[in-house]
């Protein structure tokens, strides 16, 4: 009765897997090609973004024209059903201009992109003396067809400023750029740091320390910070347990930012542990975030933060999902998107099928959609990755929604050369 019901239960999940698969039409629009050392990109470990036309800009964390990481862009074609353009608009050499972009570009005004390179730059420090990573900028082009320009706007030096930015910047309303280091705790420092644009253009750019991590659970912030109402900063870390926490400015210029941990994690009561990704905010102030591990299924869970009714109050916490590790996946490591409906759509790095084997299901996209009556369970749909030859494998980065509801994201693996690819999904 025990096997019967178990396959049972197999078979309606696999049933409700090929429904919803059904239901939304995923397309490779680009395979990226790095085989001995010759091509475009490989392993993107981050989520694209758009600009206005609609052109996608992403990062691969090696690869480029010489192996150590890539900028790249993809134009949409001029025809329906016409293939996309590819353009590698930068390749890191691995020195001064840094290595490894591990985190999603920014776009700023007159197309300008910003990014972080994990590795690479002057540095100087201790414990990193040339590798410390660098914040840069891309300038396009004056006339089309010209080359994009790489400028390093802050070298890492692996002091007290920190080292190793895994995480991209976030922009302020007054254009400072604002991000993290994340190295290993106890050798460098882990810090949110703030760059300040020059006044005249060509000069300078100004980095502050806004605030060092202290203790075990508030050490290696990994994700995007987040940049919410009042310029208040939203993160995440994930050394122990790991914990969310928000950043303060000061009420006078030159003072101090005040760090507030909002929840410490705690698995062993079903909640998750170990957030790779930032969080995301929704109605009300309420943030909706990941954590790689944890959950009734050991596999990571979606959660949510809700803001204190009171001034000085406690954010409350809830698990609105724990992933299986079946075939909803396990191991979500992108931040979530949040509609306008409520629903929450994000990626799990990996899945297996309804008996535990991974093969064949390389990864899932799930949706979340509110329950009708509050205090009801979320519903969960999921479309899974079939990794190579024709599909990716392995989504670490965030998804993209564009015109129409359109989804883009990326995987590290798969694709028609294995080196990873840009996808959309099509409602």
């Amino acid at each position: 009765m025990l096997v019967a019901s178990a396959l049972w239960l197999a078979l309606a999940i696999l049933t409700t897997f090929a429904r919803v698969s059904e239901a939304r039409s995923k397309k490779i629009i680009y395979s990226f090609v790095y085989t001995q050392g010759i091509g475009d990109g490989n392993a993107p470990a981050a989520g694209v973004i758009a600009d206005a036309n609609g052109v996608l800009y992403g990062t691969t964390q090696s690869g480029g024209g010489f192996g150590y990481g890539a900028v790249f862009s993809l134009t949409p074609p001029t025809t329906a059903g016409g293939s996309w353009t590819e353009a590698v608009l930068y390749s890191f050499t691995g020195g001064a201009d840094g290595a490894a972009p591990l985190a999603p570009v920014l776009l700023g005004k007159n197309g300008v992109l910003y990014g972080t390179a994990s590795a690479g730059g002057m540095g100087g420090g201790i414990g990193c003396a040339t590798d410390c990573g660098v914040v840069f900028q891309l300038t396009p082009p004056l006339s089309a067809g010209g080359v994009w320009n790489e400028s390093v706007i802050y070298s890492f030096r692996g002091g007290a400023d920190g080292a190793q930015p895994f995480g991209g910047v976030a922009a302020g309303k007054d254009g400072t750029l604002y991000g993290t280091t994340g190295a290993v705790p106890g050798i460098l420092s882990n810090t949110v740091f703030a760059l300040t644009p020059p006044a005249a253009a060509g000069g300078a750019w100004t980095e502050n320390v806004l605030y060092t991590f202290q203790g075990s659970a508030g050490l290696e912030p990994r994700g995007q910070l987040l940049v919410g109402k009042s310029g208040i900063l939203y993160g995440t870390t994930s050394n122990g347990l790991g914990a969310d926490y928000s950043l303060a400015p000061p009420q006078t210029k030159g003072g101090v930012w005040t760090e507030t941990t909002l929840h410490t994690f705690f698995s062993f009561i079903g909640d998750g542990f170990a957030p790779l990704a930032g969080v995301s905010i929704g109605k009300s102030g309420v943030l909706y975030g990941t954590t790689s591990q944890g959950g009734l299924g050991d596999s990571g869970v979606v959660y949510t933060l809700a803001p204190p009714t009171s001034p000085g109050g406690s954010w409350t916490e809830s698990v609105i999902h724990s992933f299986t590790g079946g075939v909803d996946g396990f191991m979500p490591a992108g931040e979530v998107v949040v509609t306008k409906n409520g629903s929450i759509l994000g990626t799990t790095a990996g899945a297996s099928n309804a008996f535990g084997f991974a093969q064949n299901f390389d990864g899932t996209l799930y949706a979340l959609s509110p329950p009708a009556i509050p205090g009801n369970s979320w519903r969960e749909a999921v479309l899974s990755f079939k990794g190579p030859p024709n599909d990716g494998a392995t989504p670490f980065g965030s998804l993209l929604m564009g015109k129409n509801g359109v989804l883009y994201g990326t995987t590290s693996a798969g694709g028609t050369y294995g080196s990873g690819t840009v996808f959309e999904i099509t409602p």
